[in-house]
């Protein structure tokens, strides 16, 4: 268990950030289907438990338990790490263009702020 979560690092790291990657326009709705799957699985793991788990003294039902967790673990961050990717998709809409360069974010910003002539420290 202790090295599925170790490994799973890469997984949950990315996993919370790639919604934007994917879909800038659509990432709300990304978080809300990716989190509502996660919550509809909580509910059904402690009914698993109870499945797998009948004796709760019996330290070989627990080991079943937690190799169970630790495969679903390192299969789904496997699954990730080879498959995920971070670049936009055509079901996002519009393109957004990037910023190039650190003067030009500063000048976009001094112009919505309404700082032109404010000299920054860089």
């Amino acid at each position: 268990m202790f090295v599925s979560v170790g490994i799973s690092s890469g997984f949950l790291s990315g996993l919370q950030v790639n919604h934007i990657d994917l879909s800038p326009i659509h990432a709300s709705t990304l978080v809300g289907l990716t989190n509502g799957a996660a919550n509809i699985l909580s509910i059904v793991a402690p009914l698993i438990v109870h499945l797998i788990v009948v004796e709760a003294t019996n330290p070989a039902q627990w080991a079943v338990l937690f190799y169970i967790a630790s495969a679903i673990c390192v299969t789904c961050t496997t699954f990730y790490v080879v498959f995920a990717s971070g670049e936009i998709q055509s079901w996002n809409g519009h393109q957004i263009d990037c910023i190039s360069t650190q003067k030009e974010q500063a000048r976009i910003l001094d112009e919505a702020v309404g700082l032109e002539d404010v000299q920054l420290m860089t």
